[in-house]
């Protein structure tokens, strides 16, 4: 996911952050840049293939990068889900973030 920092930084220069729409504004913006960011590591990385083409891998190859698959698809899922369950998100201060850190 994309800091909140550069999340909170987009919709103040945008003047989204103070506006009645900033609820909307902020998941929309989440989506969009959560989009943007992947798109661009699958353009830089997409090149630099790790895996072999499934016709030339094995079975078990195979298994392994379809399960890789769905646990990505299963954790993206529950990732967008999330937004609409935090109706009260709203901007923080630099102190604010500072306490609330853990580990």
């Amino acid at each position: 996911m994309v800091p909140q920092i550069v999340e909170e930084w987009t919709l103040n220069r945008t003047g989204m952050a103070s506006s009645p729409a900033s609820k909307t504004a902020r998941h929309v913006l989440d989506q969009f840049s959560h989009l943007g960011y992947e798109a661009s590591v699958g353009v830089v990385c997409g090149p630099m293939r790790i895996a072999r083409p499934a016709w030339k891998s094995g079975l078990e190859e195979n298994l392994t990068n379809v399960a890789a698959h769905l646990a990505y698809g299963l954790a993206i899922q529950l990732l967008t889900e999330e937004p609409p369950r935090q109706p009260d998100r709203r901007l923080t201060s630099d102190e604010e973030r500072h306490a609330a850190r853990v580990g």
